[in-house]
């Protein structure tokens, strides 16, 4: 919902009684808006309320135009006191929801939307309802639900770009590449900026299908070449990486290595230089994080959580790009099971405990003292048991969760865990050809940095793997490309479930994507 919706907020009942000279004023303030002149509006906006307190036009403007400015701490009171005046105004509870979103309340996001689209609002208000809910579904790895979301949100709005966009993005993570491809189709037509042109092209360029490769590259060249001339200071590390990343994806396909390793190099170029000092201070504990995990006394589960009617949480743990999503859709075979990606549901538990008793916001159960070890088993239960819908078993690939194991195993009723390993070299160039997001995974830009990682990573596996005994197993990469059927039976006997029947997920086969760049990994590493 944008600017251009402000104008309707007059219509409503609930503003009857405010003057036609009032009512000018604000169509005054939504010009002043419309045109971008945002610091206008909100003076225009607050000397109406100060006037009329409970103008609610002028409340949801004012919201508007602080949003719209990136200044959400101030819309939320603006949106939430319109919410308390016209509490059945779906398009005020829509915005409502847009904020919480952005302040990432997600909770409050998912129920004012959900609250917006019980009023059966128009096509317009419940497209961005919609849109709201598949943006914070999406960021709790909720894929399938967004997705759903976002497909309503096209319905009712062909043309939302947004909403296509991260569409097509939940498709690359479900491993739909011909659906991504689709919806991303949709967003290059309604429109999208350089920076998410540059993601798309960049998703495309994962194994392209035959005779796309050439036209793709013309495409990444083209968005080069037009954007040479603009200066977007806070984008161009991230743009740049975006677009070689994906010319280096094409030259891969098309047998240019060299040229592939070049644009690699430019593109993590500027990460490499960024990150180095976070990258340094994770490497300074790695060594305290590996003698923890040794020195770890596992006694099994706690107990305080009957665990006779909770579904199974499968850990999917291993180093970045070791082949963790490939195993879930594995698993995804089996009947009864949800697939978790990389959700953060443990963080959000651990989150949620902690500010409910008074702490600081922690966000691992490492950091939680003895006294809640309860509380946050009983929380996640019942979060999962949100999550799973009738399900026997969730996954959940996070990798930052590994240095926490021994306590999720003790507080997590059912758990069970699968260590992934990988060549190391097909895991470092895999690595080191990615973009990650902000602030995390420092090492992935520096090869040397990578190497020095994995070592920590394996050692981890190791540590765990002796601890936790016949809870967890270990899975190399290369066996499951080479029998994912015997790889999925062994699964399926450590969480308890039968084997499935039929045809399975297709499993691409990545082994050896080292071998042509030896040469260039070795030299970096030196």
């Amino acid at each position: 919902m944008g600017a251009d919706m402000a104008e309707n907020t007059d219509g409503s009942d609930n503003w009857a009684h405010v003057s036609v000279q009032a009512r000018r004023r604000l169509e005054d303030a939504g010009r002043l808006l419309q045109n971008g002149n945002f610091a206008a509006a909100q003076d225009a906006c607050r000397e109406l309320l100060s006037e009329h307190a409970e103008y609610v036009g002028a409340l949801y403007m004012l919201g508007r135009a602080y949003m719209v400015g990136g200044n959400y701490d101030s819309a939320l009171p603006c949106f939430f006191r319109a919410s308390m005046l016209s509490p059945e105004d779906p398009m005020v509870l829509t915005a409502l929801a847009e904020v919480y979103c952005e302040l990432r309340a997600d909770e409050a996001a998912l129920d004012a939307a959900q609250d917006a689209l019980d009023l059966n609002p128009d096509k317009e208000t419940a497209a961005y309802a919609h849109l709201v809910r598949g943006r914070v579904l999406e960021r709790a790895s909720d894929y399938a639900r967004a997705s759903e979301h976002l497909e309503k949100a096209l319905a009712l709005r062909p043309d939302m770009s947004a909403a296509a966009l991260l569409l097509g993005a939940c498709h690359m993570e479900r491993g739909n590449r011909d659906g991504a491809a689709t919806a991303y189709a949709v967003a290059l037509k309604g429109g999208v900026l350089p920076l998410d042109r540059a993601q798309i092209f960049c998703d495309l360029a994962q194994r392209p299908k035959a005779g796309e490769a050439k036209k793709l590259l013309s495409r990444i060249e083209a968005l080069k070449k037009e954007t040479s001339g603009l200066k977007t200071p806070l984008h161009d590390a991230l743009f740049l990486g975006r677009v070689e990343l994906a010319r280096a994806r094409i030259f891969e396909g098309l047998g240019r290595h060299a040229d592939a390793w070049q644009a690699l190099e430019t593109g993590n170029a500027p990460f490499h230089e960024g990150y180095s000092q976070a990258n340094q201070a994770l490497q300074e504990q790695r060594e305290p994080t590996i003698g923890r995990a040794r020195g770890w006394n596992y006694s099994g589960p706690t107990g305080a959580v009957d665990g006779k009617d909770v579904p199974v949480t499968l850990f999917i743990l291993g180093a970045s790009r070791s082949g963790k999503s490939m195993l879930e859709r594995l698993a995804g075979a089996m009947k009864g099971v949800t697939l978790g990606y990389e959700n953060e549901l443990i963080q959000t538990s651990v989150a949620h405990v902690s500010n409910s008793s008074g702490l600081l916001s922690l966000q691992f159960p490492g950091q939680l003292p003895a006294a809640l070890y309860d509380k946050f088993s009983k929380f996640y239960v019942a979060e999962l048991m949100k999550r799973v819908s009738g399900s026997k078993l969730f996954t959940t690939t996070h990798p930052g969760l590994i240095p926490d194991l021994g306590r999720i195993a003790e507080l997590v009723p059912n758990a069970r865990v699968i260590f992934m390993e990988r060549d190391r070299d097909d895991t470092a160039h895999r690595i080191f050809g990615k973009l990650y997001p902000q602030n995390t995974n420092p090492f992935a830009y520096d090869v040397a940095g990578i190497y020095e990682h994995l070592d920590g990573y394996e050692q981890l596996i190791e540590a765990w793997s002796e601890h936790l005994g016949d809870i967890s197993m270990r899975v190399s990469y290369e066996n499951m490309v080479a029998d994912p059927k015997a790889t999925l039976a062994k699964v399926a006997k450590l969480c308890g479930l039968p084997v499935p029947k039929g045809r399975l997920p297709k499993v691409g086969d990545d082994r050896g994507c080292a071998e042509p760049y030896f040469d260039f990994l070795n030299k970096a590493r030196a």
